[in-house]
């Protein structure tokens, strides 16, 4: 398991070229391409050359998104919500359970009661399916579409030329490279550029 930035010197020159010297090599070596996805991911420049390498020298491999927010918000939710909502169920059960008890080993209940404690039960059980519903709707369900929509209009205007790097000469390199990959030997930077733009748009969008 190789995660690029930890291979990656953050603020020596030297040893940051060398790490990303290694990308090539760590790519070639790997099976598949797991993106921790957010919404920058597009917008810099030694990600897009990962995606580029990628999909230039292993186009049959698979490549996995993973949307950070979507699944950050999920998991606090269900950390948040879960106990509450297994709590109500259990006071839905103790309820249950004590009116058959009672009713078993110590007496009749009338049937007034038994409605009253069916309907309570009932109601709690409705309460908390529906705002665990509207919860999941609101923070999970909502969140994870803007993000998709995010993502499918970043990818509907992509251009490599508009990624940001800390070195200017850094995003230079990564142009050159992949105007290698997706050019045909005879056209121009921008024609290859072009080309691995309507690469992203197309393919990788859908």
């Amino acid at each position: 398991l190789w995660f690029d930035k930890c291979t990656v010197h953050q603020t020596q020159c030297a040893l940051t070229q060398a790490g990303l010297s290694l990308f090539g090599f760590y790519l070639n070596h790997s099976d598949r391409l797991l993106i921790l996805f957010q919404p920058e991911y597009l917008t810099r420049v030694w990600c897009c050359y990962e995606l580029a390498y990628w999909l230039h020298h292993f186009p049959e491999k698979r490549i996995d998104f993973v949307p950070l927010n979507s699944y950050a918000e999920q998991f606090k939710r269900t950390l948040t919500l879960g106990p509450v909502f297994l709590l109500i169920c259990a006071l839905c059960f103790a309820a249950f359970s004590g009116a058959f008890f009672w009713r078993r080993h110590i007496g009749s209940l009338s049937e007034g009661v038994q409605i009253g404690l069916v309907v309570l039960c009932m109601s709690l059980l409705a309460i908390s399916t529906s705002c665990s519903i509207g919860v999941i709707l609101r923070t999970i369900v909502t969140p994870a579409r803007r993000e998709r929509q995010t993502v499918a209009k970043q990818l509907g205007t992509f251009d490599v030329r508009q990624t940001h790097a800390f070195a200017p000469s850094d995003k230079q390199y990564v142009l050159d490279q992949i105007g290698r990959w997706f050019g045909d030997g005879t056209s121009s930077l921008d024609a290859a550029l072009d080309a691995f733009n309507a690469h992203m748009r197309s393919h990788v969008a859908s």
